[in-house]
């Protein structure tokens, strides 16, 4: 019988905007894993809100601060006119001068899809979307997070071998996403973790993240 190992990965573009982020998601993996492990649940498979929780704890452990639910005064020019709006953030993590603004959106992936980048990657740029209309023409850096925690049939009940191979492969096809990064978790613990009143498998969570382009 083949051991059921940890599946856990990063991947992140080289460059300076980004180096705050590889702590971040380092620290992101290993919680997912203390959670599985101690707890006994798949922290990433309930609401946006929650994984949003598990950033920010994240975020802290690598020596950021967060703060969920973020306050910002934000603006945009209409010809003569400045508008100015007082609206929220999903969340703000700390570092450079202004800190960064969170926008995040969460689906459900299927493991098998033939269109699950094509999922992540709609995902990914509606949160980016999202961080573009909160931001206005404030000077905060804002960045766009995609939540997807993936799912199979336990109907499907595949072999231990083959299930690995799926999870890699479905993570190789994601990193295909036009993405600044991407970064993984499937514990051994949950591997046939069952969810949605036990009628789906939930070994884990990919995160995708953009940056919104910063102004010149």
């Amino acid at each position: 019988m083949n051991e059921i190992k940890d599946i856990v990965g990063i991947k992140l573009a080289e460059t300076e905007r980004l180096v705050p982020w590889a702590d971040t998601l380092s620290a992101w993996a290993a919680l997912q894993l203390e959670f599985a492990n101690q707890v006994g649940h798949a922290a990433y498979c309930y609401t946006e809100r929650s994984n949003l929780g598990l950033l920010a704890q994240a975020a802290l452990r690598a020596g950021r601060y967060a703060l969920e639910e973020y306050q910002i005064v934000a603006s945009k020019k209409h010809g003569p006119l400045q508008e100015v709006w007082a609206g929220r953030c999903d969340c703000w993590l700390s570092g450079g001068e202004y800190g960064e603004l969170i926008e995040a959106k969460q689906e459900f992936l299927a493991i098998r899809s033939p269109l699950a980048a094509k999922q992540a990657e709609r995902v990914l740029d509606q949160a980016v979307a999202a961080a573009v209309r909160t931001r206005g023409d404030a000077p905060l850096p804002a960045m766009g997070i995609a939540f997807l925690p993936v799912f199979l049939r336990a109907s499907c009940d595949p072999e231990a071998s083959q299930f690995e191979t799926e999870l890699q492969n479905l993570v190789l096809s994601l990193q295909t996403c036009n993405s600044d990064f991407a970064a993984w978790c499937f514990p051994a613990a949950t591997r046939n973790y069952l969810g949605n009143g036990g009628s789906a498998l939930m070994p884990g969570i990919l995160l995708l993240g953009r940056a919104v382009a910063d102004r010149t």
